[in-house]
């Protein structure tokens, strides 16, 4: 069913909901580590014809008091596989990265690699590679190979799947901004079918 309103925090973002209705979103919001809470307004327009445009209005609007508290906040767009229309996303501070690049772990599968066809060739490949197990030895041996080139591809896999979906984001927001034809309809379509199975890759990689 489409139409519909959202609205995403993170777990650290604490929201308590004032009111709503189907142009608008109020609600209080509380930081970790800002004692003092504050209220965010979501406003929206009609999103039927004959009041549809094709135009930006999407903005976002802070006074004084809370641009103190939120000096490096910063207001960006992003496309949503889940709508046409485009996400206002507000970022209080910048995203800490962790290195996760550094020593020296122990291997562990991804449930994530389980819906690439690839997972399953390594280890298809690797296990019938030298036949038919005939000593402990070998058997340990075959455990450390799987392991080791899962691992590799593992990182490789990791790194594309994020790589591709800010590449058909970016499409998207193309999409969104050049002239409204068939052919790019059914390109976005695709898109957005792309970026929601990697998002759900995603997902599973990270529970």
């Amino acid at each position: 069913k489409g139409g519909g309103l959202a609205l995403l925090q993170q777990k650290s973002v604490e929201v308590q909901l004032q009111s709503f209705f189907c142009f608008h979103i109020d609600v209080s919001v509380r930081v970790e580590d800002v004692t003092d809470w504050w209220r965010f307004s979501g406003v929206y327009g009609e999103p039927n014809d004959p009041f549809t445009i094709r135009e930006r209005l999407d903005r976002a609007c802070a006074n004084s008091a809370w641009s103190q508290v939120f000096p490096n906040a910063k207001v960006s767009h992003g496309a949503s596989p889940y709508s046409d229309h485009l996400l206002v996303i507000i970022k209080l501070c910048p995203v800490l990265r962790w290195d996760l690049s550094g020593g020296r772990k122990c291997f562990h599968s991804e449930a994530a690699w389980l819906q690439d066809r690839a997972c399953e060739d390594i280890v298809t490949c690797t296990w019938t590679s030298s036949g038919t197990f005939f000593s402990e030895n070998l058997l340990r041996d075959k455990v450390v190979e799987v392991s080791a080139r899962l691992a590799g591809w593992g990182r490789l896999f990791g790194r594309q799947a994020r790589d591709k979906i800010t590449k058909l984001e970016r499409a998207l927001m193309t999409d969104h901004q050049s002239v409204l034809t068939e052919e790019g309809k059914a390109r976005r379509a695709r898109d957005k079918e792309d970026i929601t199975k990697l998002i759900l890759q995603e997902e599973v990689f990270w529970k």
